[in-house]
């Protein structure tokens, strides 16, 4: 077969993006963020990064593009071939016949060492020999070999992509980009393009872009468990739920049941909305922790200091007031008039984003100003407009209603490095540490395409849920309240 030189190659793959040739800069060449994901799912990571490395005034280099894409395609030809061998397999083979399944009994799905202490003991409980009380500790030398055995690479993948990724409440609002480093958006909005046809060249369009750069951020997983504590709460999950230790090794116990629900629940409560980075400092084995709140700066964050920088091109409402201070009657008219000045900015339909409070706020004084009349609920859509409210679990207690397109609003996450979520478990003190880690941001694309009510006097990293007592709503045992119990304040 007859080979193409590294330069043919170039111009091979700049076909995929309908170019003669693709730029190259001091010998290398250059592509956007869109133009590499492309070439990877075209012709696969190892071929891009190649053609990246490649430098393009070298003669001795020749030929090595080339060489590299057939590696590829030949591999995923035996992946191929592999696969439709046990699809062929499992064609092939009967199905067996559906049975009841008992507590503790099930066909095994992850392949580990069941001499391991932990899961002897768990055959034992299974077996009713032991109770739950006597669990001992977890040998760190057979935590690691599960974890090796039962977390492959794959399943690092689906536990990030799945669970982090798209596991918090409003992962369905925002558009994924899948980078690993700082993120600039390489397209914008044009105003207007169609016009009367002449047989002229007339052109037409001014393009509205303020790209921003929205941050790569890393963020990392340091937990501790005590091994006796832990093997209580897994052997009752398994009896619950009918599993047995193969099914549910107790490596993904502890990642699945109590390491990524309050993962998602940091992400939901403290970072994607109301973040606020602040540069962790130098940092020491066994110092303490930085607050979930100072990992990355939250949308909310973005738009109270893009309402307070000169320069800034989003939209901001100049009469934006606190919602939550309004009576019934202004509130509706707040909301409405919201919806009114943005409508002939957006042709189809619009969401605008709020507290799922405001929403439950905006729903009350309509029934109290006109549902007694009508005897309707419309839900959270926006009477006689095509805008409905749309609340995000992330803007709890927030004043701020924004609209913007679903494609602008976007979330970086990071596929490449999904190995690292859960990387090693180590013992110290008699405790199991688990470490890990994961990239995660979220931002607008372009500046122009953002329109908000930002109140005055609002920080959202200090709106952040931590003790509920604070504000004097709730008090703990010992402690008298003098409210009359409908707001929380005395009379």
């Amino acid at each position: 077969m007859k080979k193409l030189s590294n330069n043919q190659m170039r111009r091979f793959v700049a076909r995929l993006f309908k170019k003669e040739d693709l730029s190259v800069e001091g010998g290398k060449v250059t592509l956007t963020e869109e133009e590499k994901a492309e070439v990877v799912k075209t012709y696969g990571q190892a071929f891009l990064d190649k053609l990246l490395a490649v430098d393009f005034t070298v003669d001795t280099e020749a030929e090595t593009l080339h060489d590299t894409l057939v590696q590829e395609i030949t591999e995923n030809r035996n992946r191929i071939n592999v696969l439709q061998g046990t699809i062929n397999d499992l064609a092939a083979a009967p199905e067996d016949a559906p049975g009841a399944k008992g507590v503790g009994v099930g066909a095994p799905v992850f392949k580990i060492n069941a001499k391991a202490a932990h899961n002897l003991f768990a055959q034992a409980f299974a077996e009713g020999r032991v109770s739950a009380s006597d669990a001992g500790t977890i040998d760190v030398a057979d935590l690691n070999q599960e974890f090796s055995q039962a977390m492959p690479p794959k399943y690092r993948l689906e536990l990030v992509s799945k669970r982090i990724y798209n596991g918090f409440a409003d992962a369905d609002k925002l558009t994924k980009v899948n980078v690993n480093s700082d993120y600039i958006a390489a397209n914008g909005f044009l105003n207007e393009v169609a016009q009367q046809f002449t047989p002229a060249w007339t052109p037409k369009g001014k393009m509205k872009f303020t790209p921003r750069v929205i941050k790569y951020r890393r963020h990392k997983i340091n937990v501790s468990i005590k091994p006796a504590e832990i093997i209580g709460s897994w052997l009752l999950y398994l009896y619950e739920q009918g599993k047995t230790f193969s099914e549910m090794p107790i490596t993904h116990y502890i990642v699945e049941q109590h390491i990524i629900p309050k993962v998602l629940d940091d992400i939901t409560l403290s970072m994607l909305g109301k973040g606020k980075y602040v540069a962790a400092g130098s940092k020491s084995d066994g110092d303490e922790g930085t607050p979930a709140v100072n990992s990355m700066d939250g949308f909310e964050t973005q738009l109270v200091e893009g309402k307070a920088t000169e320069g800034c091109k989003m939209n901001f409402l100049a009469d934006a007031v606190d919602p939550y201070k309004l009576t019934d009657e202004q509130l509706l008219k707040y909301v409405d008039g919201f919806a009114d000045k943005i409508s002939p900015l957006f042709a189809g339909k619009m969401n605008i984003y709020v507290a799922n409070e405001l929403i439950t706020a905006y729903r009350r004084a309509y029934k109290a100003v006109y549902g007694k009349f009508t005897g309707t609920d419309t839900g959270t859509s926006i009477e006689f407009t095509r805008f409905s409210l749309i609340g995000l679990d992330s803007m709890y207690r927030s004043p701020i209603l924004f609209a913007t397109p679903k494609e602008n609003f976007v979330l970086l996450v990071d596929l490449v490095n999904a190995k690292n979520v859960i990387q090693k478990i180590e013992e110290h003190h008699y405790d199991v540490d688990i470490l890990g880690e994961f990239s995660l941001a979220v931002g607008f694309r372009v500046e122009e395409a953002v329109y908000a009510a930002v109140p005055d006097g609002y920080t959202p990293s200090e709106a952040v849920a931590t003790d509920p007592t604070d504000g004097g709503v709730w008090v703990n045992g010992g402690a008298s309240g003098e409210g009359d119990g409908s707001d929380g304040e005395s009379e």
